[in-house]
């Protein structure tokens, strides 16, 4: 709770004075409409949302230890391949791109009719913000982070390198 509270503030105390300074809209309150329901979905997301969606990226690799042999969590984690070989600031760089990229097309698919319901909430907000972001669907997020990680892992790299992340 704590962390969650320091992240809050450091967020705040950089972005809120570049918003007031470039509005993404102009004379919009800084308290608009849906602010508290934002504040809710932050502390949500952070302290119920991400933990289970660490739980479920866990239930998604346990098939690819089986299948690579790597025989546990930490063996896995630390990379296979050629990929694994490459310096650890190249591989989260590429860690990132393929993330973002991966990121990108799921959230285009969370779009589609079936899966819209889970993402309607990440739009939902009436007026926009950089808290308005933290509206995410538990489902949402279990998704996109269970599909990102496998990939990492099924590509080889070293995903304990992003693990703070």
């Amino acid at each position: 709770m704590i962390s969650v509270l320091i992240g809050m503030g450091i967020l705040s105390v950089a972005i809120i004075p570049l918003e007031t300074i470039s509005p993404g809209v102009a004379g919009q309150r800084r308290l608009r409409r849906g602010w508290l329901l934002d504040l809710i979905y932050w502390f949500f997301t952070a302290l119920i949302t991400k933990p289970i969606a660490q739980v479920a990226v866990i239930v998604t690799l346990a098939p690819l230890l089986r299948l690579t042999g790597s025989g546990s969590f930490e063996s896995l984690l630390r990379g296979r391949g050629p990929l694994d070989r490459q310096p650890p600031l190249l591989q989260a760089v590429q860690m990132l791109i393929v993330i973002d990229f991966v990121g990108y097309w799921l959230h285009r698919a969370f779009h589609a009719a079936r899966l819209w319901n889970f993402h309607a909430i990440h739009h939902s907000s009436a007026e926009l913000d950089w808290l308005a972001a933290a509206r995410v669907h538990p489902v949402d997020e279990v998704v996109n982070k269970s599909i990102q990680a496998m990939i990492i892992v099924a590509l080889g790299y070293a995903p304990a390198l992003l693990a703070g992340a």
